[in-house]
């Protein structure tokens, strides 16, 4: 969310402020965090966002025990 915010050209937020985001979809996480920027500035926000998630989360996860064969 930091560097997301850095791409955007907002001041980033602190850790303490995006852990109180975590669990709520993205459009209201940024509604929250930036209150009083338009909504073309949250879209562009939530474009970069979507970007470092995507680079940040390469590694497949693991299924857990039992899950394949039960998709099977």
């Amino acid at each position: 969310m930091q560097l997301a915010a850095i791409d955007a050209g907002l001041e980033p937020r602190s850790e303490t402020e995006i852990h109180g985001i975590i669990g709520l979809g993205i459009p209201q996480a940024l509604a929250i965090l930036y209150p009083d920027e338009p909504q073309p500035q949250l879209d562009i926000l939530h474009e970069r966002y979507s970007h470092h998630f995507m680079i940040k989360d390469q590694r497949p996860c693991e299924l857990y025990p039992g899950v394949d064969e039960a998709l099977t």
